[in-house]
């Protein structure tokens, strides 16, 4: 897809920045109206046994990008004008953050592969800061069965793992306010796909997520 987009593109008009502090690299396509963002701090080998890293991509039209090391981004997006992120953590531009995470389709356990699984139980950890309603989603066999629910999902817990006295923030500091939101969802299929959304009103990441299925014959 870069590469498509790069076709479109005036070269002396693309710009680029690299944050060496929190390690992510920033490349502008102006006429495609995307920034690519490539985190090069968590390289990793795909299956062409190729060394990649995690991207994503903003649409934005920036014509101008800069970091500093304090550490601060600059973007230019208007004629004359330069531009500082700020806010509050759940805004871009005014506007809530969507949340969404969708897993490629699971064929599970080797042994279990060729039979039909009914989703009994789908739950997340995440780390969230107050109220947040988030909505589980759940897709069987292509596309044949789908089904999704709202839960709204109370923060708790305490900023660290083990305790400040015992082991000290900087050593074993965990996640402030660990959830788990569950949803007793129903579905039959012999291929999963799951997902999760929410539209952010505070801090909010996915720690882990499972889902219970109970097996049944073969498809």
């Amino acid at each position: 897809m870069i590469l498509e987009q790069l076709q479109n593109e005036v070269p002396i008009n693309i710009s680029s920045c690299f944050d060496p502090l929190q390690g992510f690299y920033l490349l502008s396509f102006p006429v495609t109206g995307v920034v690519w963002c490539l985190d090069t701090r968590r390289p990793f080998v795909d299956q062409d046994n190729e060394q990649v890293y995690r991207t994503t991509y903003w649409d934005m039209t920036a014509t101008a990008l800069a970091t500093t090391h304090t550490p601060t981004t600059y973007i230019a997006r208007t004629a004359n004008q330069v531009a500082i992120y700020g806010g509050g953590t759940a805004l871009d531009e005014l506007d809530n953050i969507t949340f969404n995470w969708l897993s490629p389709w699971l064929q599970l356990d080797p042994q279990i592969s060729e039979r039909l699984k009914l989703l009994k139980r789908y739950n997340a950890m995440v780390v969230n800061s107050g109220l947040q309603t988030v909505t589980f989603n759940w897709n069987t066999d292509f596309g044949i069965g789908e089904g999704s629910a709202s839960v709204v999902i109370t923060g708790v817990g305490g900023s660290s793992m083990y305790g400040l006295g015992q082991y000290g923030v900087d050593d074993y500091g965990g996640a402030t306010n660990l959830a788990v939101g569950q949803y007793p969802a129903h579905a039959r299929g012999q291929y999963y796909q799951l997902g999760l959304n929410a539209v952010l009103t505070g801090a909010f990441a996915i720690q882990q997520v499972q889902a219970a299925f109970k097996i049944g014959r073969i498809a």
